[in-house]
């Protein structure tokens, strides 16, 4: 075949020495990739998922970089210097690369900082932690590049985990040491555990090359995570004595997908999203239904977000807000639910997901999907120090300002508007009128936040506030409270939650 344009040296309608027109007989003209002795020159090894970036020339595996005494890193990667794309990437490690690192026990304020950068632990590792704040994202980042455990993984008394991904790159666990000379992945009494491994984010496998499986007192652990981690990882079904069907996945394994309807902007408040969904219930009592619960969280454009990323039971709060829609017998089994989610920052999108909450003795359980979606744009802060250059000359004045420090949209055009003021007012006629030192026409967008209309109304002048009374609003709100803390009273001594 002729040999294509990513063969640097090759004249024109060269014969490539291969199969392919990317068999080329010299250079590459970007990258130089060898897999099973065949050299093929290829435009980027982004596309190679078991290779890296090394050198600007080559693209190379992960062991090849290890054997340089190099780590993979994330960098930008081009050949054109218009156009650069973050990359997994070989660099060349300063000194010793922290590959490879002794077995260890993770407990109390250890959360493995000895463990940052390796890739494999030489023994086996032990992770007992029952509370601290901000627990899994530390582990992730500390067990983050953890490929292989040549021993055995236990995890057991850690009551504040839901998930096990922060092992997100672990490919094998070798079993070379067992526990109780059995056991090379050992999970016992963790309370709030829910997911073992996320495989569609991690995209990679686990291999238990030596030894079974040990689940017990994981009452949110499905036992149908643990037999699908056995078959993926190329172990038989575990036995009754070895994953216990009495103390694994006790409540909420019986799971549905409950409908989300729409969730919409609201333009008249736009700190506020408007989300519905189906309520539906197949269960015996409705009496064990308490409400839903509504969790929500800022979304990077562009990215997704997963259930458990992060979250653990101490800092579950600081990731996800939550609001509840207290449940009403309505004698139906069926009926569209609207709820109001407040305190949103404007103009910024945000991932959604709704749930059931229930007492412990209902079996199912039902959950959405994630949605996401954005607020809706407002007016924008003031304008920032806004400057005459010069005086006004041949009906011309030049200025200059800084763009408001919140947005809270896209800006597309500033209107500057002249009034002729006449006399020069006193500090005293200041107050009294309408011209502010220093104001901005805003956007034509009509609903502002009270605060930001304060904040533009402001001068350094020293004005006083009309004290506000209390309105019939706040007083029926302040009445609602009252009877929703007595009927909160009353449901918790007539249901165990």
């Amino acid at each position: 075949k002729t040999c294509e344009h990513e063969c640097l040296s090759a004249p024109v309608n060269a014969t490539c020495r291969g199969q392919e027109s990317t068999h080329c007989p010299g250079p590459c003209r970007h990258y130089q990739l060898t897999d099973d002795n065949i050299t093929t020159c290829v435009h980027t090894c982004i596309n190679q998922t078991k290779y890296l970036h090394y050198m600007g020339y080559a693209c190379i595996s992960v062991d090849e970089c290890t054997a340089r005494n190099g780590s993979e890193a994330e960098a930008e990667v081009g050949n054109d210097a218009s156009q650069h794309t973050a990359a997994r990437v070989c660099v060349k490690c300063q000194g010793r690369c922290a590959e490879e690192c002794p077995g260890a026990s993770l407990q109390g304020n250890n959360l493995g900082e000895e463990l940052l950068d390796c890739k494999k632990i030489k023994g086996s590792l032990n992770i007992s932690i029952s509370g601290g704040h901000n627990v899994t994202a530390i582990l992730s980042r500390n067990l983050g590049k953890v490929r292989e455990v040549t021993g055995f993984i236990r995890i057991y008394g850690s009551n504040t985990l839901y998930s096990l991904n922060f092992l997100s790159s672990l490919e094998v666990i070798g079993g070379e040491e067992l526990l109780h000379g059995k056991y090379a992945l050992y999970v016992l009494e963790n309370r709030k555990l829910q997911e073992l491994f996320n495989y569609e984010e991690r995209g990679k496998k686990i291999t238990i090359k030596n030894g079974s499986l040990f689940f017990a007192y994981n009452p949110l652990l499905c036992t149908q995570q643990i037999y699908d981690l056995a078959k993926i990882s190329g172990l038989e079904r575990p036995l009754k004595e070895d994953v216990s069907i009495n103390s694994n996945g006790i409540k909420n394994c019986k799971i549905t997908e409950l409908k989300v309807l729409h969730m919409l902007q609201n333009t008249d408040f736009p700190t506020t999203m408007n989300i519905s969904w189906t309520h539906e219930y197949g269960g015996t009592d409705r009496r064990r239904i308490i409400g839903y619960k509504v969790y929500h969280t800022k979304a990077e454009p562009g990215k997704n977000v997963s259930l458990f990323k992060d979250r653990d039971a101490c800092s579950d709060e600081l990731l996800w807000k939550m609001d509840l829609w207290e449940y009403h017998d309505q004698k139906l089994d069926a009926f569209n639910i609207t709820m109001v989610i407040r305190g949103l920052e404007i103009n910024t999108r945000y991932a959604f997901y709704v749930e059931t909450y229930t007492t412990d003795r209902e079996p199912h359980m039902s959950r959405s999907k994630i949605h996401y979606n954005c607020t809706a744009p407002s007016n924008p802060s003031r304008i920032e120090d806004l400057q005459k250059l010069s005086e006004i000359k041949e009906n011309q004045l030049n200025l200059k300002w800084n763009p408001p420090i919140r947005p809270n949209g896209e800006i597309v055009f500033y209107m500057v508007e002249i009034t002729r003021a006449g006399n020069i007012l006193n500090e005293t006629e200041l107050c009294k009128s309408n011209i502010t030192k220093g104001s901005s026409r805003d956007m034509p967008i009509q609903h502002k936040k009270q605060e930001e209309i304060k904040e533009e109304n402001s001068t350094n002048v020293e004005c006083c506030e009309c004290p506000e009374a209390d309105s019939p609003l706040q007083q029926k709100k302040a009445r609602k409270e009252s009877t929703n803390d007595f009927e909160n009273h009353l449901n918790a001594a007539m249901f165990s939650k």
